[in-house]
């Protein structure tokens, strides 16, 4: 399905910028109504494994900039004992 919806985005916008490129204007409803049916099949196989590495990718940036800011536990401090 992930083919079906790529092969939809890209026809539509050859159609699109084919028929712009021939002065008849192009059909601005069409075309968004087309790249939402590709975006819908494309999803599963595209769009969904995208999202997913790019938030791990943030997640893993945050965790790594925590961990790099926190004191090591040989490198802290005595603290005193209150008595």
């Amino acid at each position: 399905m992930s083919v079906l919806g790529i092969l939809i985005l890209l026809a539509s916008l050859v159609s699109y910028i084919w028929s712009r490129m021939r002065g008849q204007g192009g059909d601005n409803g069409r075309l968004i109504w087309a790249i939402i049916a590709g975006a819908v099949l494309a999803a599963p196989g595209v769009l969904f494994p995208l999202f997913l590495g790019l938030a791990d990718m943030v997640a893993n940036s945050m965790i790594a900039i925590w961990s790099a800011t926190q004191c090591p536990p040989w490198f802290r401090p005595p603290t005193p004992e209150l008595v």
